[in-house]
């Protein structure tokens, strides 16, 4: 996410984003997965206060917008331009080139149930936590544009 931040940082028509990531109690939390394998102890994490031009999409905010954990749940627009999106609803598939096998994209938001994983947006429009390793996820930011 650093990354994004600085590449981004000299835009000038686009907005500032002030966000905080919270302090989220994973065994509280519905999208750690502690409910699904009610493994987690009461344990807690805070990141601070960022401000940026652009980020990733919060999981919890993928949520707001209808993703789920259920194939298709994920409005068709937020999975348009990934490989094989056609096949799940999605208009246009992303392919060829170099950034062309995109099967996903990352939000911000670690799974705390595997040390490894972090939720993303699949191309076949549902929440899925996968293991950072996995090359063929890519990144799509999160930026308001003034009117």
């Amino acid at each position: 996410m650093l990354a994004l931040e600085s590449a981004t940082s000299d835009w000038t028509n686009v907005l500032n984003q002030v966000y905080t990531m919270r302090t989220t109690i994973f065994k509280d939390n519905a999208f750690t997965g502690c409910l699904t394998y009610n493994v987690c102890t009461t344990n807690s994490y805070t990141l601070g206060q960022k401000t940026a031009k652009a980020r990733l999409i919060s999981v919890q905010e993928a949520s707001s917008l209808g993703c789920t954990k259920d194939l298709q749940s994920c409005p068709v627009w937020m999975i348009n331009y990934l490989n094989n999106s056609i096949k799940y609803g999605g208009t246009v598939n992303q392919t060829g080139g170099e950034y062309g096998n995109n099967y996903g994209y990352w939000t911000m938001n670690a799974n705390s149930s595997r040390a490894t994983n972090a939720w993303n947006v699949n191309y076949a429009g549902y929440l899925l936590s996968n293991s950072t390793s996995h090359i063929a996820g890519g990144g799509r930011a999160v930026v308001i544009v003034e009117k």
